[in-house]
């Protein structure tokens, strides 16, 4: 709710129109002065005062016609000198109370030379000096603070009414500075002394009016307007008699639009894997998740051009998607392929499709793909005369070449060459760097012999993506190692041996 004229004291309320603006003439004028010219007795109350010129405003009759105020070089008809350069006041007492704008209304019949010869009307505060400059000063008029801006703008915009060429009804407006006070209303004749066309101004039928304030004020619908400390919930004129700082009555209106609330309804169709989001106010409703076509309303409440509410009603068609799934991940073994969205791939890596359903929404599915090696492990092992070399389920004491296929930790083949041969001495055990490694596959415990050395060995165990899984240091007279792998995940693992001056290498299966 609003509240208004916070400073001003609420006197009295007047009757209530309840008719609406447009069109209707509802709002009424105070008639502060409507006169005809017909009486002797409020002719006398009219005062003038006079330049020294030939042409003077003057109350009466010519030609038989109503009295009526007219300028005249002899008072007894309506023509004036025109080679005489005058000024003629025309002037008048009234009370005026605490009004906006005041309004004035009159018959006008008025000839003169454009813009030379002119009628100006003017309100002057009661005590001011009407002084009269010279008529041949200016052709627009009096210098004066209230001469130049306190007068009556005719429908041109101008205060100056000149070389109307026949009878006309006048009506002019004013702000007005007075409130609750006697005021001079003027009316001035000037012309100059070149030229110009009978008759001068001749005025009747005049009407002060005045317009009390109007204030234009909105609600939105369903709220209401405080005036006179009442709640005002319907659009209409309503009028107040309000008591001034002064003491003045004046009478305030109110124009009191209500703003209907806007009621929308837009249909729209979204995926359920869109974010559904209102454009004006970028407010999001996030994804709407459903696995059926479903059809559902919303409703929002933004703020339109005129401050109040607008309800707009989605009717919301949502058909479905597939929803994202998580990523597949797939293992193939190297050398074979994957068939994924018409493709066979064959390395590894992320890889996505999209789709669309007969409802036209994308599907995205995606998938992971791991190629797993096929390892080919060839390995030459001495044994001692008697012992025995193992090979997954195969068991070897004879000197050869054996090819066994096994099945890696990863599910792929690993074709493992070994040949064996048959040593009567320990000696013989070693490889040309010195160090031997024993027995290879291995189910628990790994050998390794060394060769003596001034410098100390670091050995390594190392899987099949690169990290540590053990390491040790010796020095380099421990000429025997033994590692424990009973432990450790079957498969395939690299055993390094390495001092300052050398390093070796052998691939080690653990079954």
């Amino acid at each position: 709710m609003i509240k208004i004229l916070k400073n001003i004291v609420f006197f009295s309320l007047c009757a209530i129109v309840t008719a609406l603006f447009a069109g209707n003439d509802t709002i009424s004028f105070i008639e502060y002065y409507t006169y005809d010219f017909e009486s002797t007795t409020e002719n006398n109350s009219w005062q003038f005062r006079h330049s020294t010129g030939k042409n003077k405003w003057t109350i009466g009759s010519y030609d038989d016609s109503n009295t009526c105020l007219y300028v005249s070089e002899n008072k007894t008809d309506t023509i004036y000198n025109k080679k005489s350069a005058s000024i003629s006041l025309a002037y008048k007492r009234i009370f005026i109370s605490a009004v906006d704008s005041l309004q004035i209304e009159f018959d006008v019949h008025i000839a003169g030379e454009s813009n030379k010869d002119y009628l100006k009307i003017m309100v002057l505060p009661k005590d001011y000096d009407l002084y009269l400059p010279s008529p041949s000063s200016s052709a627009l008029g009096f210098i004066g603070a209230y001469y130049k801006t306190n007068s009556f703008l005719f429908d041109s915009g101008n205060a100056y009414y000149s070389d109307s060429k026949g009878q006309k009804h006048i009506v002019a407006k004013m702000k007005t500075p007075f409130a609750c006070d006697t005021a001079l209303l003027v009316f001035v004749w000037r012309n100059d002394n070149s030229a110009g066309d009978n008759p001068p101004a001749i005025i009747d039928n005049i009407s002060l009016k005045g317009i009390p304030t109007i204030l234009q004020e909105y609600v939105c619908e369903g709220n209401s307007f405080v005036f006179n400390d009442k709640e005002i919930l319907q659009k209409g004129i309503y009028c107040d008699t309000l008591q001034s700082v002064n003491g003045c009555d004046s009478i305030i209106y109110l124009q009191l639009d209500v703003k209907e609330k806007i009621f929308t309804n837009k249909d729209t169709t979204i995926c359920s894997n869109q974010d559904f989001v209102i454009y004006a106010t970028q407010q999001n409703y996030g994804k709407i998740l459903i696995f059926n076509d479903t059809t559902m309303t919303l409703t929002d409440t933004l703020i339109s051009s005129a401050g109040c509410d607008s309800i707009v009603t989605y009717n919301l068609k949502i058909n479905p998607a597939n929803l994202p799934l998580e990523s597949d991940t797939i293992e193939i073994c190297q050398g074979t392929t994957y068939l994924f969205s018409g493709r066979n791939l064959t390395t590894g890596g992320e890889y996505f499709d999209t789709l669309q359903n007969r409802y036209g929404c994308d599907s995205i599915i995606s998938l992971y793909l791991v190629v797993n090696p096929v390892y080919q492990i060839d390995t030459t092992v001495t044994i001692a005369k008697g012992d025995t070399h193992r090979v997954g389920e195969s068991i070897y004491t004879k000197r050869g070449t054996y090819i066994d296929t096994l099945t890696s930790i990863n599910g792929c083949d690993s074709i493992v060459t070994t040949k064996i041969k048959v040593s009567s001495s320990l000696e013989e055990l070693s490889n040309n760097k010195g160090i031997t490694v024993y027995p290879n596959p291995a189910t628990d415990k790994i050998h390794i012999n060394l060769q003596p050395s001034a410098n100390k060995y670091v050995i390594r165990l190392i899987d099949r993506a690169g990290e540590e899984i053990k390491t040790i240091e010796v020095t380099g007279n421990q000429a025997k190692i033994i590692i424990d792998v009973k432990d450790l995940p079957k498969g395939i693992y690299i055993l390094q041996v390495k001092n300052i001056s050398d390093i070796f290498e052998t691939k080690i299966v653990i079954q």
